[in-house]
């Protein structure tokens, strides 16, 4: 028998989301899927960077993805995941292969898009594997660098060649956080540079900090620590111990 959260997530797929498929998977490197849809709906959509969508996982759950790009005349468009932990996310794209059928909620455009296309804002971005699409987004409005913690550097390296994402740092992450001050120089040296770019014009330095919680809290305290008081933006993608969270 159904679990009212499955009844409740089967009733909205009925009535919000959209039908589709998968029509590629591709393995840019270890852990890592990027994948291909096809919604007709979408088709006549605008692609706009750093819209998110929602994808209903197999069973009661739903996972939100950042958009790659879109192809408004076919409604094909791309997603990039990680595979980490044991999640619903992560047996999805294991598991996935082109065929199979989707429903999806979306695409809705990013609120710190719209910022960054006013051309005020320069961006530094903090996150991990889940992460690279944010910086994708900031990237392609204005100036801005990006420090991952990540568990393969060379894997890394190569998937964000293939996405075109440039200026990033990469620092292997490691058990015990170890790597952690080094992350949070690692910002602190980014946030000092762009705030040494075209000096005099009167933009904002935005810090967005996203993916592991327990990463981003510790860096957060290390920053305080230093002094650093530039506007922040924080949105975990996940936790240590912890599903359910997008």
């Amino acid at each position: 028998m159904a679990t009212p959260k499955q009844l409740i997530t089967q009733i909205l797929g009925r009535l919000l989301f959209e039908d589709g498929h998968v029509t590629r998977v591709q393995t840019p490197a270890l852990a890592y899927r990027r994948i291909t849809l096809e919604i007709p709906a979408w088709r006549g959509k605008r692609f706009e960077p750093g819209s998110n969508f929602r994808i209903a996982q197999p069973g009661p759950e739903l996972r939100t993805y950042t958009l790659l790009s879109l192809d408004s005349a076919t409604g094909q468009a791309e997603t990039l995941l990680h595979l980490h932990g044991q999640g619903p996310g992560s047996a999805w794209g294991s598991t996935v292969r082109a065929g199979d059928a989707v429903q999806v909620f979306g695409p809705e455009p990013s609120r710190r898009a719209a910022r960054l296309a006013e051309g005020r804002v320069r961006t530094a971005v903090f996150g991990d594997e889940t992460s690279f699409g944010i910086a994708l987004m900031a990237q392609s409005f204005a100036d801005s660098l990006a420090v991952f913690e990540v568990s393969d550097v060379a894997a890394a390296q190569t998937v964000l060649a293939t996405l075109g994402l440039e200026r990033a740092v990469l620092i292997e992450r490691q058990r015990d956080g170890a790597h952690l001050p080094r992350t949070a120089e690692a910002l602190r040296a980014a946030l000092r540079q762009l705030s040494g770019m075209s000096p005099g014009l009167s933009e904002t330095i935005e810090l967005v900090l996203t993916g592991q919680a327990q990463s981003i809290q510790t860096v957060r305290a290390q920053l305080r620590a230093a002094g650093i008081d530039a506007t922040q933006t924080v949105k975990p993608h996940w936790a240590v111990g912890k599903t359910g969270l997008d």
